[in-house]
């Protein structure tokens, strides 16, 4: 068992994990793919649904803070639940895509997820930004994605195939 974060303010934390399941899944063996916080119909969803199990919040939302508190309650409703069925997964990987976020905005608590890792005898692939020092502290693997250079910042709109 390993656990695998993938962080930082750069692009390419999902697309490494998808990456990686594509790879695990390539030797025949299972991986049940969380998404929590988005959904987007994208380049990598698409992909993922052919080769593993993937799961996501189907109804999208936006950006939390832009949300209403009835928006934000029905989300954290949507995510926590989600969260329920990774914990009981039995996949020979996990992947908990933007799961940082999710904890930040306090839709999954983090103790939790902190014992759900301390137990867990399967593969775990964690992906957001900011994650707390005791989850860096319990990885085998951290990777940290930095932007130094990004279109978006010339204001140029995500491509799709590059960003979606």
């Amino acid at each position: 068992m390993s656990i695998h974060i993938y962080t930082g303010d750069g692009k390419g934390k999902t697309t490494c994990a998808t990456g990686l399941s594509a790879r695990f899944a390539c030797y025949g063996k299972t991986v049940d793919f969380f998404r929590f916080l988005k959904c987007e119909n994208d380049g990598e969803c698409k992909t993922l649904k052919k080769y593993i199990n993937f799961y996501c919040i189907e109804e999208k939302f936006g950006f939390v803070w832009e949300m209403s508190e009835a928006e934000k309650l029905k989300l954290a409703d949507k995510t926590n639940k989600l969260w329920q069925k990774a914990k009981i997964s039995n996949a020979e990987m996990i992947v908990l895509d933007e799961i940082f976020g999710a904890i930040e905005v306090w839709f999954i608590d983090k103790e939790e997820v902190i014992q759900f890792l301390k137990q867990t005898e399967t593969e775990v692939v964690l992906t957001g930004r900011n994650p707390d020092k005791e989850f860096v502290d319990l990885a085998d693997y951290v990777t940290e994605m930095k932007k130094i250079k990004h279109p978006f910042d010339k204001g140029f709109p995500a491509k799709q195939g590059i960003e979606f």
